[in-house]
């Protein structure tokens, strides 16, 4: 059986992004940082194989099991590894956040250069705006951006979708 993680299962991009790949019928495994979270997720998915565990993603020991994925993909010459970005350009009212959104592109760049000759898509998508129902940056609209990346032929990958 085909399956994701989804880390950072929370009630937005996260739950999104998880019915999406659902509906394809893909099992899951969603990574939250608190249990009420991630198990509140993972009920809403109903009739859907979902694994809830509790992990933060800042905290490095804590997701040394999900650190694994990208060379377990890699080993079997296929995958794909999608990050969630933001803030499109630095903006200098924001210093430390475009600092930080700059860091998630560099990831992406170096995971790509690493994973990407064994067959591994890494790409990004990248929310230019607040995230909510409805509106340019509704959920569920940016979920259809990872499942795009992750059907892309490999001779048309993409690295960054800006939402």
């Amino acid at each position: 059986m085909t399956s994701a993680v989804v880390i950072g299962a929370g009630p937005g991009i996260g739950l999104a992004v998880a019915r999406r790949f659902a509906r394809e019928g893909f099992a899951l495994a969603l990574v939250g940082r608190n249990k009420e979270t991630v198990t509140g997720v993972a009920d809403s998915l109903e009739g859907v194989r979902a694994l809830p565990l509790v992990a933060d993603s800042s905290d490095e020991v804590a997701l040394t099991a999900a650190a694994h994925t990208a060379p377990g993909m890699a080993e079997r010459g296929h995958g794909t590894f999608v990050v969630t970005g933001g803030m499109p350009e630095p903006k200098p009212e924001y210093v430390s956040l475009s600092l930080g959104k700059a860091g998630v592109r560099a990831l992406v760049d170096l995971l790509d250069r690493q994973y990407g000759p064994s067959g591994v898509h890494v790409a990004t998508v990248t929310v230019s705006g607040p995230v909510a129902p409805g509106t340019a940056w509704d959920p569920d609209e940016i979920a259809e951006q990872y499942w795009r990346l992750h059907t892309q032929p490999r001779a048309e990958w993409e690295r960054e979708i800006v939402v």
